[in-house]
């Protein structure tokens, strides 16, 4: 498959358009043809070396992933090849949560394998473009509001401002 990766940190010039081996499928995984992928300060950080997460190189970014699932594992009966997906990059793993595109290779290749419960359907209306923007400003205020901030049930928050897309 083709993916945009990286060897070394730097700038953009030290991105790489290449053949690379497509991911094979495990037992609990979909395979997602990438539609679309949007690029974020996450991405931008890894690619320089400039963020607190290491990252094993060469290296796919890509946190914000849309597509289609192309196939299935054998023990996923809840998502179906066809489906139109976003991704949840926060993957929950025995050593913590992990993130698609930052410990595991990300959207910016042809082809990406997620936990099949990280494919979340993508209603008919929404298009492809427009789901891959979602995922970094739903995870960063998940983020804030439960993990950060303890929000519990029934209790209000105010957002007095905003300056980006969360």
């Amino acid at each position: 498959m083709k993916a945009i990766r990286f060897h070394e940190f730097g700038e953009v010039e030290v991105l790489k358009y290449e053949d690379v081996p497509g991911p094979e499928v495990g037992d609990d995984e979909v395979l997602v043809r990438v539609k679309a992928a949007a690029l974020n300060h996450l991405d931008l950080r890894l690619r320089s070396g400039k963020s607190p997460r290491p990252v094993d190189l060469p290296h796919i970014g890509g946190v914000d992933i849309a597509g289609d699932v192309e196939a299935v594992g054998k023990n996923v009966t809840d998502v179906k090849a066809g489906a139109r997906v976003v991704i949840d990059p926060t993957v929950k793993t025995p050593k913590g949560p992990m993130v698609v595109g930052v410990n595991f290779y990300g959207g910016f290749a042809e082809y990406v394998k997620v936990p099949a419960v990280n494919a979340v359907p993508i209603p008919d209306e929404v298009s492809y473009d427009d789901a891959a923007t979602l995922p970094i400003c739903y995870v960063t205020a998940w983020y804030g509001l439960f993990d950060r901030g303890n929000m519990q049930k029934d209790e209000t928050v105010l957002v007095h401002a905003a300056g980006s897309g969360t």
